[in-house]
């Protein structure tokens, strides 16, 4: 299983839901196929307690099966109150085997919702793993129509789609409406970007509102500096009012097979510079 599409009551008024939330989450990345490090000090999702605000309870450490990236993530609460939630993510390529990434390692980033979950709240979720193409996203804790918590990690391919050791591209989205942020990391000279929040990953020649050409949709490519450029063929930008949420399509970003992906809502990110008729559609296969 590489895809996982669900509904949750996530609650985060006491030590109980705090472990249902954060467990189900963790449950998900292996069920997708990220395998779990046997790094020391990994959370107890039996015995954890919810922190107070703005604080961690405690981190895991996944990687993809081929061990090219390494994913530390810490499940906690938001900074403005003890019933919100927040997940703290950071990729690299190594990890020491006791919860500190090594190599070439990305910011740490939060996936935050500072909505109250003071009482069972009904949220939405995907989550996508692809070794084969070098990918991993999640968009979660999306209630109602509004926006996710979304974080994804996409290597850098060869023109025909395959995963290579050039390097990987983070995208955070936190709260509100606009662009992700994005952060380039190149393997091959160990060197870290500044992370980018004001878009610029993807273009809609024109601003385009319609694509149709007779019964075809279009998507447009994303693109990341390391600093040479590179495509990131895993994510696309989209039309709002032609791929609604969830709505899922195939299309040929590069090679000549087609890939398949899944739309997000706007409000969860913007697809090309904060412009609300755009969103954003990740792999999913």
């Amino acid at each position: 299983m590489t895809t996982r599409a669900w509904s949750s009551s996530v609650n985060n008024a006491n030590d109980a839901g705090f472990r249902a939330w954060g467990s189900d989450l963790s449950e998900t990345f292996a069920q997708i196929g990220l395998v779990k490090t046997a790094d020391t000090g990994q959370i107890d999702w039996a015995t954890v307690l919810r922190p107070g605000p703005s604080q961690g309870a405690g981190y895991e450490i996944w990687r993809f099966i081929d061990s090219s990236i390494f994913l530390k993530i810490e499940y906690g609460t938001h900074t403005i109150s003890t019933t919100s939630i927040q997940v703290w993510l950071t990729f690299g390529t190594g990890s020491n085997g006791s919860g500190t990434l090594t190599g070439t390692v990305s910011d740490r980033r939060t996936a935050s919702r500072d909505i109250s979950f003071s009482s069972p709240t009904n949220t939405n979720h995907l989550a996508s793993y692809s070794s084969e193409k070098g990918f991993f996203a999640f968009a979660a804790f999306r209630e109602s129509n509004s926006y996710n918590s979304f974080f994804a990690v996409a290597r850098t391919t060869d023109s025909n789609g395959a995963p290579n050791g050039i390097g990987a591209t983070g995208y955070w989205r936190i709260n509100g409406t606009g662009n992700f942020s994005v952060q380039a990391l190149n393997f091959q000279t160990n060197t870290t970007r500044a992370t980018h929040g004001s878009g610029k990953y993807s273009f809609v020649p024109h601003s385009l509102l319609i694509t149709h050409t007779g019964s075809d949709q279009q998507a447009f490519s994303h693109w990341t500096a390391m600093p040479r450029v590179h495509q990131v063929p895993q994510i696309m930008t989209v039309l709002a009012n032609e791929f609604p949420t969830n709505a899922t399509f195939q299309t040929v970003p590069i090679g000549s097979q087609l890939w398949n992906y899944i739309a997000l809502n706007p409000d969860t990110g913007r697809g090309e510079d904060g412009n609300s008729f755009s969103s954003i559609a990740i792999l999913w296969e």
